[in-house]
This record gives C-alpha cells, sequence and structure tokens, in this order.
C-alpha cells in the first residue's frame, strides 16, 4: 500500500471514530438530560461521564454536570464543570449566567470578572449578564465602571436587578443620597426582591434613621421571613422598650 493510501485510510478511521463517538456522546447526554428532569442524579452523572469518554469536548455534558453539583450544593465542583463548558462555548449565556452567578457567591470577583467581560462580548448590554457585571465590578473595587455600564443598558432605569445595583455601586462610592433613591426605586419595581431591603435597612441604620427604616423592616418580614429582618426588628422593639412584642420576636426569632 502507497504512502498515500496509507494516510488517507488513518484520516478516514479518525472521522469515523469521531463521527461514532459524537453519536454515543449524544444518546448518552439525552439520557442523562432524562435522569435530571427525573432527579436521578447518580444515573445522570454516570450518563454524563460515559458521554465525554466519547467526547472529551461536549460542552453540554459538562454543563449538565454542573447543574447537578449546583443543585446537589456541591459548589466547587459545579464551578469546575461550568468553567469547563465555558471554555469550550463561551458564547452560551446560560453558562455564563450560572459560573458567574457560583463565582460571585464564593468572593472570587476577578473571576467573575474575566468570564463575564468575554460573556458580554457574545452579549452585548444584556440585562442579566450587566447586572452580573456591575456586581462584580462593584466587589472589586470599580463601582464607578459598574455606574457607567449600568447606564449604557437600554432599560435599566424599569430593571429591578440593575437599579438595585446602581444603588449599591453608589452606596459604595459614598453617594449616600443616590443610594437610598435607588434602593427604593428598586423595591418599588418589585416588592419580592429581598435584595433591596437588605441593603436599604443597613443603609438607612447607618445613617440614624431609625424611623425611617421600620416600613422596610415590617415589609420585609411580612414577604421574606428571614432571620436577618427579625432581628432588626428585635432591635428596634428594645431600642424603643417595647418589651412584650420584643420578647414575641425574640422567641419567633428563636423558633427558626
Amino acid at each position: 500500500m502507497k504512502p498515500s493510501h496509507i494516510i488517507v485510510c488513518f484520516f478516514t478511521v479518525i472521522i469515523l471514530t469521531s463521527c461514532l463517538g459524537n453519536r454515543y456522546s449524544n444518546k448518552l447526554i439525552q439520557r442523562g438530560e432524562e435522569n435530571f428532569s427525573q432527579g436521578k442524579y447518580r444515573e445522570a452523572i454516570t450518563n454524563f461521564n460515559n458521554a465525554l469518554i466519547w467526547n472529551r469536548k461536549d460542552p453540554r455534558a459538562y454543563f449538565w454536570l454542573g447543574k447537578i453539583y449546583e443543585q446537589q450544593n456541591r459548589i466547587d465542583f459545579a464551578i469546575i464543570n461550568y468553567e469547563k463548558a465555558f471554555e469550550l462555548q463561551p458564547h452560551d449565556k446560560e453558562t455564563v449566567l450560572r459560573l458567574t452567578t457560583l463565582l460571585i457567591s464564593q468572593k472570587k470577583y476577578n473571576t467573575s470578572l474575566e468570564v463575564l467581560e468575554k460573556g458580554a462580548m457574545f452579549h452585548p448590554l444584556d440585562l442579566d449578564i450587566g447586572y452580573l457585571l456591575s456586581l462584580a465590578l462593584t466587589y472589586s473595587g470599580k463601582a464607578e465602571e459598574a455606574l457607567l455600564l449600568i447606564d449604557k443598558i437600554p432599560t435599566s432605569s424599569n430593571n429591578t436587578r440593575l437599579t438595585y445595583a446602581k444603588a449599591l455601586a453608589s452606596d459604595t462610592l459614598g453617594m449616600s443620597d443616590y443610594a437610598l433613591i435607588y434602593y427604593r426605586r428598586a423595591i418599588e419595581l418589585d416588592s419580592l426582591n429581598p435584595l433591596p431591603y437588605f441593603e436599604i435597612i443597613k443603609h438607612l441604620k447607618r445613617r440614624g434613621e431609625t424611623d425611617l427604616v421600620k416600613p422596610y423592616i415590617d415589609a420585609a418580614i411580612k414577604y421574606f421571613y428571614d432571620p436577618f429582618f427579625l432581628e432588626e426588628k428585635l432591635y428596634v422593639l428594645m431600642s424603643e422598650y417595647r418589651w412584650n412584642e420584643a420578647i414575641t420576636t425574640a422567641t419567633t426569632l428563636f423558633n427558626l
């Protein structure tokens, strides 16, 4: 057999093997997705890992493994797999959002910035990516850049999360009055978003405006029943010597 024929045969085998691998990988990923929808995470993990044996560069397998580990609160494993999925398909918006949400929750702000900036190249002025990018910028000490970014995004003034992000950036820069305006605006836009309540309560306490903080504490307890808000309620009641209400609130807090 001539050398040229050997080379042709060699590349033919590679192509056929690759096609076969992709075929088996697709089937295994489909099975894994079915397992996931049924809550059978162990079987899903097995199928996604087997899919990677056939095709190590299939971003879907890594993405779904990330979703499973995130669901199981195994954050480090989720991040590792989301990062691999992102390397293979940096244009995928859901991968960017899931990965950077976890990175920010783990205070890995610089890493989240790198991912979000790449994601923003594929999805310029996207509301979801813009929101996370503005948070990452603020937490990384670049609050001014966060404000400039938010102002460039269309309809940002009517988006509760971007308004909240603007309040946070303003607060970080010491722009107290502006921060208060934006926190209030974020709550007006969506009264069921807990984040502005957390921050406006802390903000008003720093300003010493106890009377203004009370309605936000009461509303937050009504909507969310989070220990943080009950603790703030207890603090107010004790400062006003309302002992019976304080005891009731303390009992509720203890039983949570």
